[in-house]
């Protein structure tokens, strides 16, 4: 059992569709009925999927074949019991020999649902090999949360997986001083310290395009002051005083944005608003 993309050889309807995933069996057929599935999933049903997600559809499908194919079933054999259904079956070997995440299980499953509720409305087998069961979420906010108190109830194949929130993991002071050692950049370092400092994960600091400028003393470079050690030094009327470096350092709009209300707020407050003659301050 082979899994391809489709070429612009393949046509649907007139036109040609590249990147149609086919499941392919032993003798280099389509294999069905996985293939007739993902032709009404992807082409035929009314609302269309993104060309991206083609290749998703096929490879979690394709998952699900061969591991059929694999363990010597059939998608379609008797059911003895719900609990030793093909999808369970399948469902338990990723969740405790291949210990997946949930909610990846729950994509292969999904879809593998999804298939055998077709093939049940095109009459391809007289039952699900699973049940369906209600679930009520709450917390949902609509126009009509009054009334239904922010919950809703909807049905869903009870093979998939109840999924919960990972907590987020932090970073302890000794991974934050190696991560803090391998950065050689200054401006990329103080990036890392304002972003440590306030807790921002890496893609909550977008860069602003205008930078802010600052400035370096010799003086606090030790490479420049070793390096004028050697020079004669002049008298304190004739020494110039020594003219900063510029350097650009990019901060995120956030932070731009606040200190710029922070400029306006103490102007404010140091240059109050003259009241105009003849009107009461």
């Amino acid at each position: 059992m082979r899994f391809i993309l489709a070429t612009t050889d393949f046509r649907y309807a007139g036109r040609p569709r590249p990147g149609f995933p086919l499941i392919l069996d032993g003798s280099m057929e389509p294999a069905q009925p996985f293939h007739d599935y993902l032709h009404y999933r992807l082409l035929e049903r009314g609302k269309p999927l993104d060309v991206k997600t083609w290749e998703a559809y096929g490879r979690r499908l394709w998952d699900f074949a061969r591991f059929l194919q694999a363990n010597g079933m059939t998608w379609n054999q008797p059911i003895v019991s719900h609990g030793q259904t093909v999808v369970r079956v399948y469902r338990d070997w990723q969740a405790h020999d291949l210990n997946l995440d949930r909610r990846t299980i729950n994509d292969r499953v999904r879809i593998v649902a999804d298939m055998y509720e077709w093939a049940l409305q095109r009459g391809l087998i007289d039952r699900l090999p699973f049940t369906h069961e209600d679930v009520t979420v709450h917390g949902i906010q609509h126009d009509l949360a009054h009334v239904t108190g922010g919950t809703k109830t909807f049905r869903r194949p009870d093979v998939l997986l109840d999924e919960w929130e990972k907590e987020p993991a932090f970073l302890i002071a000794e991974q934050l001083k190696v991560a803090r050692e391998s950065i050689r950049s200054t401006s990329q370092r103080l990036l890392f310290d304002l972003m440590a400092r306030v807790g921002l994960v890496h893609g909550g600091a977008p860069v602003c395009s205008q930078a802010l400028e600052w400035r370096a003393w010799p003086a606090t470079r030790p490479a420049l002051a070793c390096a004028s050690r050697g020079r004669p030094r002049r008298s304190s009327r004739s020494q110039k005083p020594p003219t900063p470096a510029r350097r650009q350092l990019p901060i995120s709009r956030n932070l731009r944005t606040s200190a710029i209300q922070l400029r306006r707020r103490s102007r404010s407050l140091h240059h109050p608003r003259r009241a105009a003659p003849g009107r009461a301050p």
